[in-house]
């Protein structure tokens, strides 16, 4: 499992580094945001204050779990409850997207 974590500082993450990985990134205050070159296995997103943006191949479903205490939720990827791909993102305060790839 690839991992970051940052106590005060952002986490940006992207390329064929992350492909098909499973990937856990974690920061108190600061934003994240990640890109994958193929469908990831699976995406833990955690902050307390800052935005979460994931980039998803559209060539996969995912089961998305997203919670966003004061923030708005936007989900563009294709999503799947009983899909194997999962990503779940977590913030107090701040926006989650979770988009195709571009």
């Amino acid at each position: 499992m690839d991992r970051a974590s940052r106590p005060n500082a952002a986490i940006r993450r992207a390329g064929a580094g992350l492909a098909g990985s499973s990937v856990s990134l974690t920061t108190r205050v600061g934003g994240i945001s990640a890109g994958f070159a193929a469908p990831p296995a699976t995406v833990q997103a955690s902050t307390n204050v800052g935005p979460i943006t994931v980039h998803a191949p559209g060539a996969a479903s995912y089961k998305v779990t997203a919670d966003a205490r004061v923030g708005k939720i936007t989900i563009s990827a294709p999503r799947t409850a009983s899909s194997s791909h999962t990503i779940t993102a977590t913030t107090d305060v701040g926006a989650i997207i979770v988009a195709t790839s571009p």
